[in-house]
């Protein structure tokens, strides 16, 4: 016969197994209308939205995320981002390292944004988008990451059609430049007659500035020819060492004529997939804009060095530097940082660069402190064998 305490002892916990079991259920239900609550949220946001946890797993996929990369959630939740959006976002799981978008939210911390063109097995799905992934921190570490789109096809069409005009303009402007330098260096020259010191010096007015236009509208057709694809990459083996010793070669000249020192560390043995003449057209805009800005007898610095699956070479001076905020621009067409204003330039250097970089599958960092200086860095995929592989374009 049950004693009645022991009654009262079950009766006890019964009643604790059923409080906490409603608990539970309150717990639940209320966790179950958080979620309808955020997804309805997140359905409602034009812009496509995907989170990640902190492996790299998708979790959840917005209404518009599927709608523009063509997938139904199912299709995307619970599978690993980089083997899922790979194909539809044109690669950037091909981009190593730490250049890579997930990696670099996931495991740096970092974000990361880019404009690329929508595919699924190398057929275009019609669409531009503008990705951006960003970290969610706790404690200075990543608890996962939430990668979103916006539909920028109808700006990237009035980018080209920008673009088409003015390597238009720039045909057109090219013939009566020529003629104006023409005629302003036979002046120059004395071959029409001997010039006052006052008109010489209007005719190196004219010189000078006529050569600038030049220089723009070179780097203008270069920039057009680049983002409409008519300068393709002839991708061979490079040997980024002696690439690298060359251009230190050809620059040391500009580098001792500032009264600066150019300093060159490298190592041996690391290879590119990579057209050569625009690889070294890109550093050769980092390197002569490091001396441009370089402090008065200060050193600029070029170091080549390698991951597993990555060749990293780097540019540093000890300039005037590059607010944070601006930084994000610097590869727009026409920016210059307000530290550069004093300085000559077309404000089209690195946005070449950058397109160079990017056709050859790689990826370029900015490291900057105002009074301090600037670290340019550019990630390449490495080619172990030396052969040739397909460049990733944007």
């Amino acid at each position: 016969m049950q004693r009645p305490d022991d009654a009262d002892g079950d009766l006890a916990a019964w009643a604790e197994v059923e409080l906490n079991v409603a608990t539970l259920s309150r717990a639940l239900d209320a966790r179950r209308k958080e979620e309808t609550y955020l997804r309805t949220i997140l359905d409602t946001v034009p812009e496509g939205v995907v989170t990640l946890d902190p492996v790299g797993t998708i979790e959840l996929v917005n209404r518009s995320a599927a709608q523009l990369l063509r997938k139904a959630p199912e299709e995307l939740e619970g599978r690993a981002a980089e083997e899922v959006l790979d194909d539809v976002l044109a690669g950037p799981r091909r981009r190593p390292g730490e250049s890579n978008p997930f990696y670099r939210a996931l495991q740096l911390g970092l974000s990361t944004t880019d404009t690329v063109e929508l595919r699924r097995s190398h057929e275009r799905l019609g669409f531009t988008v503008e990705y951006n992934a960003v970290p969610l921190l706790a404690d200075g570490r990543a608890q996962g990451a939430v990668v979103t789109f916006t539909d920028v096809t109808e700006r990237s069409a009035l980018e080209e059609f920008k673009d088409q005009f003015v390597s238009s303009v720039s045909h057109e402007l090219r013939t009566p430049l020529t003629s104006i330098r023409g005629y302003v260096e036979t002046l120059a020259a004395g071959e029409v007659g001997e010039l006052s010191d006052e008109q010489r010096e209007y005719v190196d007015v004219v010189h000078r500035n006529a050569r600038r236009l030049e220089e723009l509208i070179n780097d203008l057709l270069v920039l057009s020819r680049l983002e409409s694809g008519y300068l393709g990459v002839d991708e061979q083996a490079v040997d980024l060492e002696p690439l690298l010793r060359r251009l230190a070669a050809d620059l040391g000249p500009v580098a001792r004529g500032a009264e600066m020192t150019l300093e060159l560390a490298t190592r041996p043995g690391i290879v590119v997939a990579a057209d050569e003449g625009r690889l070294l057209q890109a550093f050769s805009n980092l390197v002569a804009n490091a001396l441009k800005f370089n402090e008065e007898g200060g050193v600029v610095r070029i170091d080549l060095d390698a991951t597993d699956d990555a060749a990293v070479v780097s540019v540093s001076d000890r300039g005037v530097g590059i607010p944070a905020d601006e930084i994000q621009h610097l590869t727009e067409r026409f920016f210059r940082a307000s530290t550069a204003r004093s300085f000559e330039g077309t404000g089209l250097g690195l946005a070449i660069t950058n397109h160079i970089i990017v056709q050859h599958g790689g990826w370029l960092e900015v490291e900057s402190e105002l009074g301090v200086g600037s670290t340019f860095r550019v990630w390449l995929p490495r080619s172990s064998t030396g052969g040739v592989h397909a460049a990733a374009s944007s």
